[in-house]
């Protein structure tokens, strides 16, 4: 789908590196959408790894001296979006939506 192209064309105007990086925080944005969207609990286990992935990727961008494409980058992080909410999606369908008797993941 979009998210698809959205990586593509995102790879194409960074570099796979970026790409990995912004793959690689895909778990902690479908925990951020499920919590804003009532499906998943906030932890305060799941919010400090939100932010250290955050940080993570500001300070492998910000080090690799040269200056990322924001364009590309937006890419890259749109198509996270778009995994997270096609895993959130599909995990309601499976599952159904309330997660109030499952245990948290992290």
């Amino acid at each position: 789908g979009a998210y698809q192209l959205c990586f593509a064309t995102g790879v194409a105007l960074t570099s796979a590196t970026t790409a990995g990086i912004f793959q690689a925080v895909e778990p902690t944005t479908a925990a951020i959408m499920g919590a804003a969207l009532g499906l998943e609990p906030m932890t305060r286990r799941r919010a400090a790894a939100a932010l250290l992935a955050g940080a993570g990727v500001l300070l492998l961008e910000a080090s690799g001296g040269v200056r990322p494409n924001l364009l590309g980058c937006a890419l890259l992080f749109c198509q996270g979006v778009g995994i997270a909410a096609y895993c959130l999606l599909q995990r309601t369908l499976v599952r159904g939506g309330d997660a109030s008797d499952e245990p948290p993941f992290l």
